[in-house]
């Protein structure tokens, strides 16, 4: 990943107000004693801890995946991991050190034109220990529950994503971001399948913008990004790159594999 000057003619394109999901927590702050990782779940509130608030978090899932322009991040990349990410990352933000009954949904939002759309949103009550109680020190969640990304999940809902499909390549079914790799350059065994911008004004990391490139690479069924650069843009970052595949599509013909 290279970094990117832009001079004072980039311009970010304009994009109406839409639904939105947010990652949200009711209730009452309290000392941060742990970290996302360190955050423990329960299907019961044991005797040992006090609520102290509820924390949320949703996202409109579009399928399938097409040209976007100023698409949050967070629903570009819409799924239950990065929910339940969130969910534990606001959660040790304001002191919880459990969550409890931790649940996630998945509600038709309506289909039109050959396009449907999904609303997914976790939701769970924090807790922390009473003073003097015990903490609980086994973690319910499995290892595949973990957030594979190094940015935080929470950036998705602060950063704006543009993709450009490449003109005559057919779309190719979506895989998952931890299958997608960066090349310097594109080799010529593979096509590029579109181009890709994330951007946030504020409150997102450059890993945060990088990582948006992969995510959105994978809706796209890229097994790679290339060309990618970033910079510093005011408070924010921007990041572009192109998503690129193999020319003859694996997933599709096993013969290329």
């Amino acid at each position: 990943m290279r970094h990117l000057w832009l001079g004072t003619t980039f311009l970010v394109a304009a994009c109406g107000p839409g639904l939105r999901g947010t990652v949200s927590f009711e209730g009452r702050r309290a000392p941060v004693t742990t970290t996302a990782a360190g955050l423990v779940e329960a299907s019961v509130l044991p005797a040992s801890h006090e609520r102290i608030g509820s924390v949320r978090a949703g996202c409109t899932l579009t399928e399938p995946f097409s040209r976007v322009e100023g698409a949050w991040l967070s629903d570009v990349d819409c799924r239950a991991s990065r929910l339940r990410q969130s969910l534990r990352e606001r959660a040790a933000a304001v002191g919880g050190e459990l969550l409890v009954r931790l649940e996630c949904r998945s509600e038709p939002r309506g289909a039109a034109h050959n396009v449907e759309r999904r609303w997914l949103s976790c939701a769970a009550e924090v807790a922390r220990s009473r003073r003097g109680g015990s903490r609980v020190d086994t973690p319910s969640s499995g290892a595949g529950d973990r957030w594979p990304g190094t940015a935080s999940a929470v950036e998705a809902w602060s950063i704006r994503v543009d993709f450009t499909p490449a003109d005559g390549i057919e779309a190719r079914p979506a895989r998952h971001p931890d299958s997608v790799r960066e090349r310097a350059e594109i080799p010529p065994s593979h096509v590029r399948l579109g181009g890709i911008v994330t951007q946030c004004e504020e409150g997102c990391s450059e890993r945060g913008g990088f990582e948006g490139l992969l995510a959105t690479a994978a809706r796209a069924g890229a097994s790679d990004v290339a060309e990618v650069a970033c910079t510093a843009r005011g408070s924010g970052w921007v990041c572009t790159g192109s998503a690129i595949g193999h020319r003859v599509d694996p997933v599709e013909d096993p013969a290329a594999r």
